[in-house]
């Protein structure tokens, strides 16, 4: 298995009473939307993987990386085993 892996409206100015509603009713929805993190959906998905992964006996992954050293690409790749019961890891470089 693969363990793989973000409006604010203008309001036009028609009278003094107007822009105050529309100010108060701005405040309202920022005050709604400020409430949550905007970070807090991706930490839920992620305490959600948390919870699948642990839910395994084990797994194995493929780590890939590239890079630029100088001119030149360079490739690493590792080849991961995780058993969780009881717990050992297992790593292959190639």
């Amino acid at each position: 298995m693969r363990i793989s892996t973000i409006r604010i409206s203008a309001v036009a100015i028609l009278a003094s009473l107007a822009i105050s509603q529309f100010a108060a009713a701005d405040q309202k929805a920022e005050t709604e939307a400020v409430k949550e993190h905007p970070l807090m959906p991706a930490i839920r998905y992620t305490e959600q993987c948390l919870e699948r992964v642990e839910a395994l006996p084990g797994y194995e992954a493929t780590f890939i990386k590239r890079e630029v050293v100088g001119n030149n690409t360079v490739s690493h790749r590792m080849k991961m085993k995780v058993r969780h019961e009881p717990f050992s890891t297992h790593s292959d470089f190639w």
